[in-house]
């Protein structure tokens, strides 16, 4: 042994003689009844509260003697040890009462090895950290309330039907399912532990852990522990904060199980809030065609998943995705070449269109493959729809010459889009325009970023308008066509080439300059029947019912600088000069476009297309200055405006793509 660790033995053993015997003590504390001998130097030295009892005149200070509350026996003996003999003495056991009596007693030394402890307890996942988030709160340890928080949140999983997470207050629940770190399983998990929360009245805290032995074994004591240990948050009803909580939660990427679920809970029927949440959930299920329209802040995908929201955007040579903090990457999706001429392929259709209704074939085998669906067909295969189509041999002769000079499609590549249309089903982009001069159409799979061809509309068109309605792709106008076409994106999705487009309806009257959006049950287009009209034309198609009709008063704006964007069961159409619209049907199905505010003024803007994300309108326009916004923060369906350079886009959409593909 060094001369120095004798030197320090010999002290130490000194120390605890004192401390035994106390032949020289100058000071008496009193602890419980207890009474533990000291010394004010050294009390003085490690502990700010004694330093000041001592040397300013108090009581203490004139009868040596001090009546310590709050602190328990055996908690103090420890302190001693620690002021004494510089012994470690901290344990997960006594962490709690330590902590609480070195923050009583504004030992600052102790204070930093207690922080020290409890952020390397932390650093193990399988450590509580309830207890220290509690713990650090009433301490008003502020840095280990933050870590132990996201310790939480990563942890929500055993956490989430805990008592733990019945103690946590309303503001502290809403910090917890918006945290960065929060990695719930499944959104369902999610709202399961709201209403656990909802449901359950707070408990007292547990005060046995801090109260001393003593004070455990007679009631008489229990007065007698820290009064921080008796705070008691006051049960309440929590039903009021239920459509707050739910806003936190991602309600829009719940199962449609649980969303029927939340239906018929009487909690949520009770809000007309929350309930009204709940149906937009259920509309975000039903309606996977409304996706692209808006995504708001309770539909954004959390940052623990593989996939992350963004804007995409299809311009004439590439495609763009604005990711959520407002960077730009450049896509470089696959095309997954067609494996036969394009021609035959629409033969294929045609032909399958003409079989008899007796002749009735297998279902395709769905082969799993590298990421991407493939098919190999039996003999037989199972059609999902029968319906009689009545061709004449000149429309075939028509389609022929159309689309013949693409026999060498699976040798060529992605270049150039024109008249670029494009919505989204699910997660899924489906797009229709001109390459090469040819009028097709395909489908992005963000899972795998590749590009497929589906089947070509009939006809080809130019400057037509596409909206997605219910389980269908309706193909509307283009100059000089009237002409509505539908593909069944269901079918499509169900088994990948199955989907084919069929003549639908019609317009009234040919119109340019489309635009189109759906209200209700109702299928809405803009339009102009001279390329330079002031005046917008509205057309409406019942696709249920295959009417069209002329909406009865024209719109006093030219339909060549009009976007419309959805929110919710919400329908918008904005002008460039800020004017923004709103379009309603009543329950008799009667359509009615109204003025509804504007949102700015002095300029006219080139508008390329407007979507609602987190919150915020996204504005994709062509102009270099931007004007000044009026304040829309108590808008109900946006609180903030953005203008974004176009790049040069056609389609905007919200949808979702893999990080690894935005990540960098």
């Amino acid at each position: 042994m060094s001369v120095s660790r004798l030197v320090a033995k010999s002290k130490v053993d000194g120390m605890v003689k004192q401390i035994q015997e106390c032949p020289f003590h100058d000071v008496i504390v009193v602890v419980d009844n207890i009474e533990f001998p000291c010394h004010r130097f050294m009390l003085s030295a490690c502990s700010d509260v004694f330093r000041a009892m001592f040397q300013s005149g108090m009581k203490e200070d004139l009868t040596r003697s001090v009546d310590l509350k709050g602190i328990d026996p055996d908690t103090f003996r420890l302190i001693l040890d620690f002021i004494y003999l510089s012994k470690y003495i901290l344990s997960i056991d006594n962490i709690s009462r330590v902590w609480r009596a070195a923050h009583q007693l504004q030992m600052s030394s102790l204070l930093a090895i207690i922080f020290k402890f409890q952020m390397k307890r932390l650093s193990y996942v399988n450590r509580p950290s309830a207890e220290i988030y509690f713990d650090s709160k009433l301490l008003n340890s502020k840095q280990l309330m933050r870590k132990a928080m996201s310790n939480m949140a990563i942890r929500f999983n055993k956490l989430r039907l805990s008592e733990d997470i019945l103690r946590l207050d309303v503001e502290e629940m809403k910090t917890l399912l918006s945290h960065k770190f929060f990695f719930p399983r499944s959104e369902d998990d999610v709202i399961e532990a709201i209403l656990f929360w909802i449901s359950n009245k707070p408990l007292a805290l547990h005060l046995d852990e801090y109260k001393s032995p003593k004070s455990r074994d007679d009631p008489s004591q229990a007065n007698s522990t820290n009064q921080l240990d008796t705070a008691v948050t006051v049960a309440g009803d929590r039903s009021e904060f239920l459509f707050e909580l739910l806003a936190k939660s991602k309600i829009l990427l719940i199962s449609p199980a649980c969303s029927q679920n939340l239906l018929e809970n009487n909690l949520v029927r009770r809000d007309p809030r929350a309930l009204a949440l709940v149906r937009e959930s259920v509309r975000y299920h039903l309606q996977p065609g409304r996706r692209h329209d808006y995504c708001p802040l309770y539909g954004m995908i959390r940052q623990a998943n593989e996939f992350t929201n963004v804007i995409f955007i299809i311009s004439e040579r590439l495609y763009i995705c604005r990711r959520i903090d407002g960077k730009w990457c450049n896509m470089q999706p696959e095309y997954k070449k067609t494996p036969e001429p394009v021609f035959k392929y629409c033969q294929t259709f045609k032909a399958r269109d003409r079989e008899e209704p007796d002749k009735i074939e297998a279902e395709p085998e769905i082969v799993e493959e590298k990421e991407t669906l493939t098919f190999k067909k039996p003999e037989k295969h199972e059609t999902m729809e029968k319906e009689k189509v009545d061709e004449e041999e000149s429309e075939e002769d028509e389609i022929e010459e159309q689309y013949l000079e693409l026999d060498n499609t699976d040798e060529m590549e992605i270049e150039t889009q024109l008249d670029c249309k494009a919505v989204t089903y699910e997660n899924d982009i489906f797009w229709t325009g001109r390459t090469y001069g040819v009028f097709l159409a395909r489908k992005y799979k963000a899972a795998t970023n590749t590009w497929n061809q589906i089947a070509i509309p009939n006809i080809a068109r130019h400057e037509p308008a596409l909206v997605c309605f219910e389980h269908h792709l309706y193909l509307i106008g283009g100059a000089n066509c009237e002409l509505i076409e539908r593909f069944d994106v269901d079918t499509e999705q169900k088994a990948p080439g199955f989907g084919r487009w069929k003549n639908y309806g019609k317009l009234v009257v040919p119109m340019s300059n489309l635009t189109a959006t759906t209200c209700g049950h109702l299928i809405v287009i803009f339009g102009s029947q001279a390329d330079e009209s002031s005046e917008t034309v509205v057309q409406v198609f019942n696709p249920r019912i295959l009417w069209t009709y002329i909406f009865r008063k024209n719109m006093p704006v030219s339909a060549n600088n009009l976007v419309c964007f959805k929110h919710g069961e919400d329908t918008f159409v904005l002008e460039g000069s800020g004017a923004l619209w709103k379009v309603t049907v009543n329950s008799q199905l009667v359509l009615d476009i109204g003025f509804h505010l504007k949102l700015w003024d002095d300029q006219t803007l080139n508008l390329a297309g407007a979507t609602v994300t987190n919150q915020e309108l996204l504005l994709f326009i062509d102009d270099q200055q931007v004007p000044k916004p009026r304040n829309v923060a108590n808008f109900e369906h946006f609180q903030t405006l953005r203008f974004i350079e176009s790049r040069g886009g056609f389609c905007f959409l919200n949808t979702i793509v893999h990080r690894l593909l935005v990540d960098f």
